[in-house]
């Protein structure tokens, strides 16, 4: 299985959405991989270097691969030796993000409400549909993720139902589960752990001060992983059929 994160724009939450999808897998005992195709800002590879000084420092490897022909080429070895591998893409609708379109089995898209973003949705529209085009495996199936949702509903509203158009007409769902701007995401990349990593990891007395939010986190990322793996299952359902 290859997920691919992927967004035209910084700042939706890419790395975020990768990290804790990969812990996610893992903790469900998937051997997965993390791949950083972004030659720029590496957050999975500095997520890394801080999860090496943790008593879980093997048990999600991180690969660099910022060139396209270099990631199709990673992607395909690690797809061969782990249950799951996951890409944390560059914020680009360059021939990097064609190539983790193109070497994916489903894509999640993190976007955050706001006129900048909303414009982006159409820009990786087009892109995704070229990329599709030109893809042996057709249209990738996959999913919308709102994220740093800040309780602007009239933003969210708009977002949804422009999306919901898109979903009529390509295999991209609108994600019913949403995140929220929490610091105790930010917090737990410091320490390289996703944010269910954290019960484990830190003490029962002192996780209120440092993770002051974790059971709202904790909460909206398990829905967001569990509609996820819906589409997963529906996508090895699908295949199996073939």
């Amino acid at each position: 299985m290859i997920v691919g994160v992927v967004s035209p724009k910084g700042g939706p939450g890419k790395t975020t959405t990768a990290l804790n999808l990969a812990g996610s897998l893992r903790s469900e005992d998937f051997t997965t991989a993390l791949v950083d195709a972004d030659d720029e800002n590496k957050h999975s590879l500095k997520w890394s270097d801080y999860r090496q000084q943790s008593s879980m420092a093997k048990d999600i490897p991180v690969f660099a691969a910022p060139k396209p022909q270099q990631l199709v080429k990673t992607v395909d070895e690690l797809n061969l030796k782990f249950d799951a591998v996951v890409i944390d893409g560059r914020p680009s609708t360059e021939a990097i993000t064609t190539a983790i379109i193109q070497v994916s089995d489903i894509l999640v898209i993190p976007v955050v409400p706001g006129t900048l973003d909303m414009w982006s949705i159409f820009d990786f529209i087009e892109y995704y549909e070229s990329a599709c085009k030109t893809s042996k495996k057709g249209y990738i199936p996959g999913c919308f993720l709102i994220n740093r949702f800040e309780g602007n509903s009239n933003f969210v509203k708009e977002i949804k139902g422009i999306l919901k158009d898109f979903s009529e007409k390509y295999p991209l769902k609108l994600l019913e589960a949403t995140m929220r701007k929490r610091d105790d995401y930010s917090k737990a990349f410091t320490y390289g752990w996703s944010i269910m990593d954290v019960d484990a990891q830190i003490r029962d007395e002192n996780k209120k001060l440092v993770f002051p939010r974790l059971e709202q986190a904790q909460h909206e990322w398990s829905s967001v992983y569990a509609e996820i793996m819906q589409i997963v299952h529906g996508v090895h359902a699908q295949t199996e059929e073939q």
